[in-house]
This record gives C-alpha cells, structure tokens and sequence, in this order.
C-alpha cells in the first residue's frame, strides 16, 4: 500500500466522519428545530417540535406543545403551552388569555404577563405586569455593548490568571505551541477551525441523548484544556514579541503575563474582542494537535553507513547517513 494511497483513504475517512458528524444538526436545520435569525420564527399552529432559536424573535400565536429555547431573542405567546419556556437573555411575552401549563424560565431578562394570563406552572425569573401593547424590555444595544466590554474585559482577566497558572505547570507544553504558532500560523489556525468543527458536531449529538451525555461532558472537558493551553500558548508567542519591541530577554513568565494581558484589553472591544481571542485560542489548539500529531509519528529508520577509520583499518563505526567521522 502505496503513501499515496493511505494519504487518500485517511482524507475520505476524514470527510465521511464529518458528514455523519454534520447530517444530525443539518437535519435538524431543515426540520426547524433550530432556528437562526435575524428573521423571526412564526408557528403555523400549535408548535408541536421542539425549537432552539438563536438571535430570533419566536411567535407562539396557538401555543405549543414542545420545549422552546430563545437566546438572545424574544417570545411571544398565545394561546396554551404543554411544554417549558426558557429565555436566555430574551423576554418572554404572555399574550392576553394565554393558558402557561409548564414552567416559565427567564435568565438575563424578564417575563411580561399581560392580561388574563393563566400561570398553571412556575416562572423562574423576574415578572413584569405589561399591558399587552409594544415590546418593553427590549434591549439597549448601547447599554448591552457596555455590559458585555465590562463583562468581557473581566473575563480577560480571569483568563490571564488561569494561563499563567498553565505556564507555570506545563511551562514545556506551552513553549511547543507558541513555536509552532510561529512556524506554522495558517495551518495551526485550520486544524484549530476544523477541530473545533468536529467538536460542535459530536459533542451536541452526543449531548443530547442521556446515554452520550458523559462523553459529551468529557469532550467538552478535553476542548476547553486543549483552547486554555492554545491561548496560553498564543499569548507567549505575543508576549516574545512584545519583548522584542522593547529589546529585552523575557521570562516565561513574563511574556505569558504580558501577551495576556494584552489579550484582556483585546476582550473589552466590544464584540469583536471575543472573537479574536477565540480565535488566538482555536489556532493554539490547532498548533497543539499538530505537534502531538507530529511526536505520534515514528522516527524514520535511518540505515547506517560503515566508515573505515584510517588508523584502525578493522574498525567500522556506524554513524547517521551523510555524515562521516576523521580520527586524527
């Protein structure tokens, strides 16, 4: 079996994994159970699916009888509802004369009751009495933008911490991955986007069964370690650099804390921060499998060469082809 030949089998293997990987949350695009916005999601009837949407607004006019999940959205009900309501960063309106045969859940965000609302369940989070006209509660995006600079830049420093934790306790690790940042920047950054690919599409399946729920965690355990040691990584490649500028030999230490810190002023621009930190992280991961797929590898077999030595004409020695050893 031929280099090639392997070479061509690895990468149909690797496409077909990705396409059973990719056909559970395609089908469930093209069933609308998940929904991505900016364009709102209006049932027909009674919702009767269950339904994930994502920077959409969801309009309930017949109720439903499935679990709906809003992130950073709305949701307006009506009529009578057989199955849970969450809200994350979304508020939740009940129409007038809805019938809330389950729980109501609202985090980040407010439920509004309009009139002649029946509650038969619980709601979880903060309830406002609205008058059933215009959409209160809908977010600030200048207030939103601020919060999230606070929140990110807080976070950023939160990161800065666990790195330098990370260095100091696989200071050998964190070197490899900055250099082969360095070296090798497009393709750490591709295995990093195609790694994080394959996570998406084997940890949500995985996690949404009860039997793969502890793989799913363990995954997801694995991918976090593996993007905190990519930053880490990253913010040391930075961190030399910045040294560099200033004409001065760092640490370890000191690049880990000055690339991060760097990183954490990254993270307060607003919504761009965190996406480019994430990125820094994915590329660090990348560059991570890369090197741990490069040290799996055997070592070719090097043939030995037999070198006659001019005063002991008995005497072979074997060294490394090209190489050759003269005794005085």
């Amino acid at each position: 079996m031929t280099v090639n030949f392997k070479r061509v089998v690895f990468l149909a293997a690797w496409v077909i994994a990705l396409a059973v990987a990719a056909s559970v949350p395609a089908l469930a695009l093209i069933r609308g159970t998940i929904w991505i916005g900016p364009q709102s999601y209006r049932a027909q009837g009674p919702l009767t699916h269950p339904l994930l949407a994502l920077g959409a607004n969801v309009v309930l006019p017949r109720g439903s009888r499935a679990m709906v999940i809003s992130v950073l959205g709305s949701v307006h009900v009506s009529g009578t509802t057989h199955d849970d309501i969450a809200g994350i960063d979304s508020p939740i309106y009940l129409q007038h004369g809805a019938v809330i045969g389950r729980d109501v859940i609202a985090v980040g965000s407010t439920v509004f009751r309009g009139p002649g609302v029946r509650l038969i369940g619980r709601v979880g989070g903060q309830m406002s009495a609205w008058a059933g006209k215009g959409t209160p509660g809908r977010q600030d995006w200048i207030q939103a933008t601020w919060q999230y600079s606070r929140l990110s830049f807080a976070a950023g420093l939160a990161l800065l911490l666990v790195c330098t934790c990370i260095s100091l306790v696989l200071p050998w690790q964190t070197v490899l991955v900055a250099n082969r940042l360095y070296s090798d920047l497009p393709r750490s950054l591709m295995a990093g986007l195609m790694g994080l690919f394959l996570f998406a599409f084997l940890a949500v399946p995985l996690g949404l069964s009860l039997f793969g729920l502890p793989f799913a965690l363990l995954l997801s355990v694995a991918a976090a370690a593996a993007w905190l040691l990519g930053l880490t990584g990253a913010s040391l490649r930075l961190g030399r650099y910045l040294a560099r500028l200033r004409r001065h030999e760092a640490g370890l230490l000191w690049a880990v804390v000055s690339g991060m810190f760097v990183v954490g002023v990254v993270t307060a621009l607003p919504w761009v921060g965190p996406l480019l930190v994430g990125l820094a992280g994915t590329a660090g991961a990348g560059s991570l499998a890369l090197t741990m797929i490069d040290r799996a590898r055997p070592a070719e077999t090097i043939s030995a060469v037999p070198v006659e030595d001019e005063t002991f004409s008995e005497m072979r020695a074997y060294i490394d082809r090209g190489e050759r050893l003269h005794v005085d």
